[in-house]
């Protein structure tokens, strides 16, 4: 899932020219405690929750051997945060920017990228403000069947 991260930030980096975009590790869950120095603002990305299966073939009704597939869900983060000063982008146009940019978004075997929420307002001691932009995306697992002979 890191490589799909990485991915992501080149993208964004690629289409996105008001700030940089970084790559975050998924414990920061805090970008507030970014330290953006004299940078104007800063987009980071990283993943929000640890991947889930969910079995859609729970119930065998037979004892034959039956190929299951899984669903891996992952919440991808986007926290866009600004400085207020001249010269800075507008932060609500600069997160409908990135939406767009994003909505729909297909990486590697991953399902595009869908919406979930975007936070409210947010401003930290440091005067800087931050909006998240939450996105889920799906890897289909398919699980063959193994017979053991003995």
């Amino acid at each position: 899932m890191l490589n799909y991260i990485t991915k992501l930030v080149e993208f964004l980096n690629d289409e996105i020219n008001d700030v940089p975009v970084k790559a975050s590790p998924e414990a920061i869950n805090a970008p507030q405690y970014y330290d953006l120095m004299d940078a104007k603002g800063v987009i980071l990305v990283w993943l929000d929750s640890v991947p889930n299966y969910a079995d859609i073939n729970k119930r065998i009704e037979t004892e034959e051997l039956r190929t299951h597939i899984y669903h891996r869900t992952n919440w991808v983060v986007v926290s866009v945060g600004l400085r207020t000063f001249a010269g800075a982008p507008d932060l609500d146009v600069l997160v409908e920017k990135i939406e767009s940019k994003l909505i729909h978004l297909k990486i590697g075997d991953y399902s595009p990228l869908r919406p979930i929420s975007i936070s409210k307002l947010m401003v930290d001691a440091n005067n800087v403000y931050w909006r998240q932009l939450l996105f889920e995306t799906r890897k289909k697992i398919i699980g063959h069947p193994v017979q053991l002979v003995l």
